[in-house]
């Protein structure tokens, strides 16, 4: 055994009789029971509540009151931005008429200068539903002369002499773009003549003189509203057109084309939409419309190629597409006739606005067709309840309406008509005769004018007395 060892085992050994003492003290520590821990009351554990803040008493309900103001504070100041940030959107890029002046004369006699800023409202109103209505654009008049538009923004911010009016003004005036086009004017008489003029901004855009002396409710109005739309000509002056087409021209030219359009006035219609789309920056709203109308306006000359052109210079528009669906499935043009080609502008239509009537009806008529045409039976039946659904849509979104337009009634006309011809169709599993002559009744009690109906309602009645012919 070398020295090494020997003194290593020599050392274990000294320690031998401390790793005893230790082991024996641990054995006895956990044979022994152990000392329970004294509970600490859960009250003990939160500070004491002062007796000053303890629930009902004075300095508790302050506190309450005071929570109370912060948090009603806080939900007005919310709710004011919002009606703020609302004000703007209404307001920006909107016409505001501001109240136009009359003389003491007519004021005496009633037309006060509320009633005649009034009268040319209606008027913008009327021309740019007018537009609605046909192409479905959505105007833009922005009202700031409503008694609950007037309350509100009267309403004073305490502690700061400003109104609500005031803060939509400031921000109005500190963003570009938000400010509206704010129309002022006065009526005044001149050698016993009435005169109206109008100015946007520093602008004048309006100066009509009544065509004979004295002043009258007549007068005004044609101030106002102009001639007579059946007798305007291409050579008509603008200032016969009246005042507020002299709004609506300066400041919303698609709405003044489309008024023009509706009215016969197709050469100076042109004119304003050739304006807007050498003129209108690229990311302006009425440049598609503008696209839109002038291939309308080529459809309606059968200058087809030319229509189709414009429409689709106009991608993002649910009713440029509606018109190409219109175009590819017209049977009398064979060079352009392709349904499959007029099914996707339609479902196109749909997916950009799904509450636009139009497609919605032309599809049901290309189902019909691919029905009526299909070899396979269980194909048939399903373009018929394609078909079917379609129409039941036009249905649904023109009777939920608040207040149908005459455009979607004689689209309701048209679906009952589709309906009638698909009830009527006997290699449709559904063929019900009297289904569809409900349907083919509903279509002539809508549109009493249209001879489709009437002439497929008579011819199936026929059928009906007199069963099918060899």
């Amino acid at each position: 055994m070398s020295d090494q060892t020997a003194d290593t085992l020599l050392g274990i050994k000294a320690r031998l009789p401390r790793l005893f003492r230790v082991r024996r003290a641990l054995s006895q520590a956990r044979a022994q029971p152990r000392e329970a821990h004294p509970e600490i009351p859960r009250e003990s554990l939160a500070p004491p509540i002062p007796a000053a803040a303890k629930p009902g008493s004075l300095a508790w309900l302050s506190k309450q009151i005071l929570h109370l103001s912060f948090n009603t504070a806080f939900l007005l100041f919310v709710a004011l931005a919002i009606y703020t940030a609302w004000q703007l959107h209404q307001q920006q890029s909107a016409i505001i008429v501001e109240p136009i002046t009359v003389p003491d004369a007519l004021a005496t006699e009633g037309y006060t200068s509320e009633l005649a800023t009034r009268n040319l409202r209606d008027e913008i109103q009327y021309l740019q539903n007018a537009a609605n209505t046909k192409f479905g654009k959505k105007p833009c008049l922005a009202d700031t002369q409503t008694d609950w538009n007037k309350d509100v923004n009267a309403i004073d911010l305490p502690g700061t002499g400003l109104s609500i009016r005031d803060i939509v003004d400031l921000l109005r005036s500190l963003i570009p773009g938000l400010q509206p086009r704010e129309i002022t004017g006065e009526f005044f008489l001149s050698n016993s003549r009435l005169v109206l003029e109008l100015w946007l901004g520093d602008n004048n855009i309006y100066y009509g003189i009544a065509a004979a002396p004295g002043v009258d409710q007549g007068t005004i109005t044609s101030l106002i509203d102009g001639i007579d739309p059946s007798k305007i000509t291409p050579t008509t002056p603008p200032s016969a057109l009246g005042a507020a087409f002299a709004i609506i021209r300066q400041t919303q030219p698609y709405i003044a084309a489309s008024a023009l359009d509706s009215w016969g006035d197709e050469p100076n219609a042109i004119t304003i939409l050739n304006d807007i789309i050498v003129n209108a920056p690229r990311t302006d709203p009425e440049l598609p419309w503008a696209n839109n109308l002038l291939g309308y306006i080529d459809l309606k000359a059968q200058n087809y190629p030319q229509a189709i052109s414009y429409f689709l210079k106009a991608p993002d528009l649910a009713i440029a597409h509606s018109n190409l669906c219109y175009l590819y499935f017209d049977h009398t043009q064979p060079a352009l006739y392709d349904p499959a080609k007029a099914q996707a502008e339609c479902a196109r239509a749909i997916a950009l606005d799904p509450t636009l009537l139009k497609p919605r009806e032309l599809l049901g008529q290309i189902d019909t067709y691919q029905a009526a045409s299909s070899i396979d039976s269980a194909s048939a039946q399903q373009s018929f309840e394609a078909a079917i659904q379609q129409f039941r849509a036009v249905e649904t979104l023109v009777t939920t309406a608040p207040s149908p337009r005459l455009s979607e009634t004689s689209d309701l006309a048209a679906a009952y008509d589709g309906l009638g011809g698909v009830y009527a169709n006997a290699a449709f599993r559904g063929y019900d005769p009297a289904r569809a002559q409900t349907e083919y009744v509903n279509a002539v009690n809508l549109n009493p004018a249209s001879p489709t109906p009437l002439a497929l309602l008579a011819n199936f009645r026929a059928a009906q007395r007199h069963g099918p012919s060899n």
